[in-house]
Parts: C-alpha cells; sequence; structure tokens
C-alpha cells in the first residue's frame, strides 16, 4: 500500500486544516456543516487547472447567497473552549462557560424563528370548515419569473418536470458562468 500512502499525504498537504496549537492533530469539523439544497445538483465550472480554486469560488458559484463552510459552521463555541482549555483554564469552568454561551446563542436563535414564524403567520388566512381547515396567502400573479416556474408563483411544487429531461434539451455546460 506505499502508493496508498503517497496518495493520501499528498491530499492531506492539499486539503486546508485548522490547528488551535501547532502540536495538535489538525481538525476538519466538516460532519456538522448543513447542506444547503442548491449545492445538491451538480454544476459544471471549466476552469484552468493552475487556477487557487477555493471554497468561496464554490459557493460562489451555486449562489450569491452561499457561505463557505468555514463561515458557515456555527461552532465557535466549542473552539473558544478548546482555546481555554489550552490555556490553562479549569476544565469545569470552560465547559459552564460554553454551556451558557450555547445556551444563549440557542435561545437568540429560537427567538429569531419565532418571530419569523410570527410574520409568516400574520400574512396567512385560516378558514374552518368542520373537519378540515383552509389557509390561504396572497400570492402576486406577476412574480412567477421569466419562465413561470418562480418558487413564489402558486403550485411551484407540484406537477413540473425538470427540464433536464425535456427532449432536444442541451444538457452539457453552454457558457462560463
Amino acid at each position: 500500500m506505499p502508493l496508498a500512502e503517497k496518495y493520501c499525504a499528498a491530499m492531506m498537504r492539499m486539503l486546508p486544516v485548522h490547528n488551535l496549537l501547532p502540536t495538535d492533530h489538525p481538525f476538519e469539523p466538516i460532519n456538522e456543516i448543513d447542506v444547503h439544497p442548491r449545492t445538491q445538483q451538480q454544476v459544471f465550472v471549466p476552469t484552468s487547472e493552475s487556477r487557487h480554486f477555493t471554497r468561496w469560488d464554490a459557493a460562489h458559484t451555486f449562489g450569491n447567497h452561499i457561505l463557505p463552510p468555514d463561515r458557515k459552521i456555527r461552532i465557535p463555541e466549542l473552539i473558544r473552549m478548546e482555546k481555554q482549555l489550552n490555556k490553562g483554564v479549569e476544565d469545569l469552568e470552560a465547559r459552564t462557560a460554553f454551556v451558557n454561551r450555547v445556551a444563549e446563542s440557542e435561545k437568540a436563535l429560537a427567538k429569531k424563528a419565532a418571530l419569523n414564524e410570527q410574520r409568516l403567520e400574520e400574512k396567512r388566512t385560516r378558514v374552518k370548515s368542520g373537519r378540515f381547515e383552509f389557509r390561504f396567502e396572497e400570492v402576486n400573479a406577476n412574480a412567477v419569473g421569466k419562465k413561470g416556474r418562480s418558487r413564489l408563483a402558486a403550485g411551484w411544487r407540484y406537477g413540473v418536470p425538470h427540464d433536464d429531461r425535456a427532449r432536444g434539451a442541451v444538457k452539457i455546460p453552454t457558457e462560463v458562468v
């Protein structure tokens, strides 16, 4: 297996890693990343091999509003706790501070989610009729986009096949994004 070990060593030199201390093993918390739905589809972006293609470039390829994993990871409190432990702070004290910081950030996140849900609920009209409850929302018929498939359109999820199955559709990239 000497070929696999050389390959592994070469790949580890190419991938970015983070160290808390120079003596620590590098860690890459890739399992903690939420996957954005826009990144589930394949995108072909032709680039030269000499170009340095970063995570920022990959995120920008999928959409301007998508953050790269380095900015998306929601565990700064855990990293702060590990740094405190490396500075010599007692284990119990560092963990207590960590739990308090996480509780505060979770409360802020829950408050933001509740406010968003309340804002959406104010836009809905509910009509109860016997066993059923109908919920209505205002929809702008002009906000359907160029092809009529905007997510703001009514019924955008139902019965609309993907364009990639259409006969004669060009399935290879025709322009550089």
